[in-house]
């Protein structure tokens, strides 16, 4: 059971990096744009 609940947290913890660098991308590159 640690061992899931481990593996969920850094699969979580990787997915919230993804969504927060597209975000971040995405701010970047709009401001760029402009």
């Amino acid at each position: 059971v640690a061992q899931v609940t481990g593996w969920m947290i850094i699969l979580e913890d990787g997915i919230h990096n993804f969504a927060d660098g597209l975000a971040i991308e995405t701010i970047f590159s709009e401001r760029l744009m402009c």
